[in-house]
C-alpha cells in the first residue's frame, strides 16, 4: 500500500476528474483564483505496527471543493451541488484508491464557509475514512 502523499495523490486525483473542476493538485497552492478548486489533505490519522516492517493506519482525508467566495453562495451553489453524488461515486468506484490504501470506509459531506489565504469562500467539506498500510521507514 502507498504512502500517506500517494492517498493525498489519488483523492485529488479523483476531484481533478469532477464536471467543470479548475484546480485539484496533490499539493495545496499559496492561493486560489479560479473555481471550482479543490484541495486535499490528511487531516488525522492513527497507526499501529504490524511487524517491524509495515504499520496499518486508518486516517481521515479531507477534500475542500471550494465552490466560489462567499458572497456569490446563491449563485453558485446550485451549480454544483452535483458534487455532493458524483464525488463520493468517483471514490467508491475505485475503493483502494489504485492500491494507495486498502479500502475507503465512509464519506461524509458538509457545506462550510472557509478562509484560504484571506479569500472567503464557501465548500463543500468532503472527509473521507480509510484503512492503509504504509512500510515502516
Amino acid at each position: 500500500m502507498g504512502a500517506i502523499s500517494d492517498i493525498t495523490a489519488a483523492i485529488a486525483g479523483h476531484a481533478a476528474g469532477l464536471s467543470a473542476m479548475r484546480g485539484a493538485p496533490a499539493r495545496p497552492p499559496d492561493s486560489i483564483s479560479a473555481f471550482p478548486f479543490a484541495i486535499t489533505y490528511c487531516s488525522q490519522f492513527n497507526e499501529g505496527p504490524n511487524d517491524a516492517t509495515f504499520k496499518t493506519g486508518l486516517g481521515t482525508w479531507r477534500c475542500d471543493i471550494h465552490l466560489g467566495r462567499l458572497p456569490d453562495v446563491g449563485r453558485v451553489l446550485n451549480a454544483y451541488e452535483q458534487y455532493l453524488e458524483s464525488f463520493p461515486d468517483a471514490l467508491f468506484g475505485d475503493l483502494d484508491l489504485d492500491g494507495a490504501c486498502d479500502n475507503i470506509i465512509e464519506v461524509r459531506a458538509i457545506l462550510v464557509p472557509l478562509d484560504y489565504n484571506g479569500i472567503e469562500t464557501f465548500a463543500y467539506r468532503f472527509e473521507i475514512d480509510l484503512k492503509y498500510e504504509n512500510a515502516i521507514s
